[in-house]
């Protein structure tokens, strides 16, 4: 009845002119889950031979929904595959049995488990808990009923079908085959390491890779020396771990779109009657994943030259302890993190048991489940530090004297990483759009934008971009909030987030150069960081060969206060490349006169600059389409719809440029449906003494600073103190009218409306801080931030940019002031952080002074 001939199949099958003698093979995926949906998806555009898939499962809506969407895939692409909805439990084991015999398949595939992967995020509970604490290894009777049920049915009823698994195939198919159940081998995990291997490696076949790797290396492994292996055409892959990086990066759920890939593409081999060259956990019922050479037939191993067999299950069953069980012959042992959090609950199962048992213990397990499902959560244990805040404290500041108590060194751990320009750079488009009304470019002398039009991401293009990368790091727990870093300071040529828009803005040159042959000169006011990070993006692009040196040029205007953030590089160095690329220096008295000193040199002279376009380039736009990639970044790693909590994102500001980009980016997420407005994070704007304006517009609608607290000198410390108890504004001070960091300049900064907006809609505040409190906060956050990319100095008078700072220092004072909201988790944007260690001073050689407009003129036009 289901075995069809070919004049029975769908159209796209008949259109396909094959002759109506052949007999269409069979598949039946059990399953209506995402992975199951992933599969479907990707056969219905892979399938090359005609093919029916049975998709059976309990649930008649979904595998309904499944099929149609399936088979209208399988119509636009002119596949000939047809999919057919089944309603079977596959619990039931006659009703299964029943079934398979109905639908003679020529093979199966298991994608359903009565253990959700996802359950953590979308219902977390005490049984979440247990699982953190234990383990993924302690899930696997759990994953193994269905898969010891759909197999032993499968054998009953077609003896020769081929049967895998995609539920912790690693672990389960060593179950099954001490189960005598037969299982050619399993999908997913090694698979997707094996994926990730080819695409970072840019290999154009699958079979040039041997990998050996397990499913704990879908994450990091806690050891360096227990990371996955591979090899390339026989010979060892140096720095897996860092290869792994971007697909380590990737939010779990959105993988499966890989594992259904590659299942597909292996189902359509087996199908086809071809023998296929991959990678697949739990081949034959090995525990772990191998190099495989696989067909309908049976599956064996193609181990590189030197792994041996032995060595190969040797290691695949050390990575397993570490994942937290290990199946030998006929015994489950459980790792000791999960036999600590069983032996409560089931203390006769804790220190393992008989691979015969494996079907009593996933009946037990699921009864712990339920029980637990009705308990709350466990509070987040990522970090150290109570639930409530302890001491006593005058009203409006810090909790100083429990601070250590509140917070200690958390245990380290592996960041997400990811390069926000590269891995985000299909999203750039869309970003474009949303912050430009007119993408082109304006001819304009005195307007000069070369357009938004971005370079094809070649060779040369991803070398330039090499260092846009950022990291996610679950910090601390303090006073219950979860504190994460999004580290946005890994370029060493900057250490700022202006990396980011540095390179968008510099490739947006490059590509109208190349369009069109002409020059360009950006023209840049900074306090220090936007021109350090424009001058690197230049350099950089000269070095990569994206452009030639007089074709695209950067001058600067910096304040003489931020003379110590200048740095040396070669555009200083290089007398060809320092006349090119002049560092002009502001000596007025005001530092935020550089900008309308270098709008108004721009529009004086800027047609009287033969053969060469000026863009003045402080405009916010040219800004805001690089950061909305934080909010795509977040959205992979760790999505606000399937957090427990909700979150605030912190960021010391002058203008918020960085967190408009991160709100754009998220109104991005929120248009096309990925994400929920009802989960946007509020925002945290803090500040300093020395420019207030955003915090004081936000709280009093205006930028007078009338409204800043009076200070009086303590007559115990000689500190300034507060009066009053506005939680918005520092306790104490060195001077009231102190400058913390040069960096933060901006007076009245007419982003301020657009920021008041999006904090009154989304939630947030704002908050001041002070060198003084900064200082308090030092010893423990330099603990916090010792195992991050950039620790602190020992000596905090060798800081030189200090944003990352402010903003920890800012969450801490504004948690301890009760501004942030019980059961709110923090999210800390790390947006500067540099020392005297991390560049030379610039020459005074490269420096031109500058007072006027005319001086400019002198300096560019000589």
């Amino acid at each position: 009845m289901f075995n069809r001939t070919l004049e029975n199949t769908v159209d796209n099958t008949e259109r396909a002119g094959r002759p109506a003698s052949l007999t269409v093979p069979t598949l039946v995926l059990a399953g209506s889950g995402s992975l199951a949906r992933s599969v479907c998806r990707s056969l219905a555009v892979v399938v090359r031979r005609p093919t029916d898939v049975a998709v059976v499962a309990r649930s008649a809506g979904a595998v309904r929904d499944i099929c149609f969407v399936a088979q209208a895939r399988a119509a636009l692409s002119g596949a000939p595959v047809r999919f057919t909805p089944v309603v079977v439990d596959l619990a039931d084991p006659a009703a299964l049995t029943g079934a398979l015999t109905d639908l003679r398949p020529d093979g199966a595939l298991l994608c359903a488990s009565t253990q959700s992967p996802w359950e953590r995020w979308g219902a977390p509970s005490a049984w979440t808990s247990l699982l953190d604490r234990a383990g993924f290894g302690v899930t696997l009777p759990l994953h193994a009923d269905l898969a010891i049920a759909v197999g032993r049915a499968l054998h009953r009823a077609r003896p020769d079908a081929w049967f895998l698994n995609a539920c912790f195939p690693d672990a389960v198919n060593p179950v099954l085959a001490a189960l005598g159940v037969p299982v050619l081998a399993g999908i997913g995990n090694v698979a997707i390491l094996a994926a990730s291997l080819q695409t970072a490696l840019r290999l154009r076949r699958p079979d040039e890779l041997h990998v050996l790797g397990h499913h704990l290396h879908l994450h990091a492994p806690a050891r360096p020396a227990d990371e996955a292996l591979a090899w390339r055409d026989g010979a060892p892959v140096a720095g897996v771990g860092t290869l792994l990086a971007a697909q380590r990066a990737v939010a779990r759920p959105e993988l499966n779109e890989v594992t259904g890939h590659a299942a597909a593409l292996l189902l359509r081999g087996l199908l086809d009657g071809d023998e296929v060259l991959t990678n697949l956990p739990g081949p034959a019922g090995r525990p772990g994943g191998y190099p495989v050479r696989i067909g309908r037939l049976g599956v064996a191993l193609r181990l590189p030259p030197g792994l041996t067999e032995a060595r190969a299950v040797e290691l695949n069953q050390r990575w397993s302890a570490a994942d937290g069980v290990v199946v030998d012959g006929d015994r489950v042992t459980f790792g000791d993190p999960a036999a600590a959090a069983l032996r409560p609950h089931l203390p006769d199962v804790a220190d393992g048991f008989a691979v015969g048992g494996v079907l009593r213990v996933a009946a037990q397990l699921t009864e712990v489940r339920e029980r637990l499902r009705k308990a709350a959560p466990e509070p987040a244990r990522r970090g150290i530090g109570p639930a409530t805040r302890t001491g006593p404290a005058r009203k409006g500041e810090p909790v100083m004297s429990s601070f250590a108590a509140a917070s200690t060194t958390p245990p380290a751990t592996d960041p997400a990483t990811a390069n926000l320009l590269l891995d985000f750079y299909d999203e750039l488009p869309r970003a474009i759009a949303a912050c430009v009304d007119d993408p082109t470019p304006n001819r304009d002398p005195k307007a000069f934008s070369p357009g938004f039009m971005l370079p094809e991401p070649g060779d040369d293009v991803r070398e330039y971009l090499d260092v846009a990368t950022a990291s996610w790091r679950p910090t601390t727990v303090y006073s219950g909030h979860q504190l994460t870093l999004l580290d946005l300071t890994n370029n060493p040529g900057t250490r700022t987030t202006k990396t980011f828009p540095s390179l968008l803005i510099v490739a947006r040159a490059v590509e109208y150069i190349r369009r069109t042959g002409e020059s360009i000169m950006i023209f840049s006011p900074t306090s220090a960081n936007k021109g350090t990070g424009l001058r690197d993006a230049v350099l950089r692009a000269v070095t990569a060969g994206l452009v030639r040196p007089d074709q695209l040029r950067i001058v600067t205007l910096a304040p003489a206060s931020c003379r110590g953030k200048l740095r040396q590089s070669r555009l200083a160095e290089d007398p060809q490349l320092r006349a090119l690329n002049p560092l002009l220096l502001y000596t007025g008295d005001e530092p935020e006169a550089v900008k309308p000193l270098g709008r108004e040199f721009v529009d004086t002279y800027a047609d009287k600059l033969a053969g060469v376009n000026v863009w003045y380039s402080l405009e916010l736009r040219n800004y805001l389409v690089a950061d909305t990639a934080r909010a795509f970044f977040e959205q992979r790693v760790d999505p606000t719809d399937a957090a427990p909590r909700p979150r605030w994102h912190a960021h010391a500001v002058s203008s918020a440029f960085g967190l408009l980009g991160y709100h754009t980016g998220r109104k991005i997420l929120e248009e096309t449906g990925r994400a929920d407005p009802d989960t946007r994070p509020g925002s945290l704007l803090v500040q300093h003494l020395g420019t207030p304006d955003m915090v004081l517009n936000l709280c009093h609608g205006d930028f007078d600073r009338a409204n800043v607290p009076s200070y009086r000198v303590d007559e115990d410390s000689l500190l300034f103190r507060r009066d009053g108890d506005d939680p918005h504004f520092p306790a104490v001070t060195y001077t009231p009218d102190e400058v913390l960091d040069p960096t933060f300049y901006t007076h009245r900064p007419v982003t301020s409306t657009a920021m008041n907006e999006i904090i009154a809609r989304h939630g947030g505040d704002g908050i001041v801080v002070s060198l003084a409190e900064c200082i308090t906060r030092y010893p423990v956050l330099r603990s916090w931030l010792a195992g991050s990319a950039r620790p602190l100095p020992a000596d905090f008078r060798d800081l030189r940019e200090w944003s990352t700072v402010m903003a920890f220092t800012g969450v801490l004072n504004a948690i301890d002031r009760g501004l942030v909201p019980d059961g709110h988790d923090v999210v800390v944007h790390g947006s500067g952080s540099y020392t005297t260690a991390d560049f030379d001073p610039l020459d005074a050689a490269a420096i031109t002074p500058v007072r006027t407009v005319r001086d400019i003129a002198d300096a560019l036009l000589s």
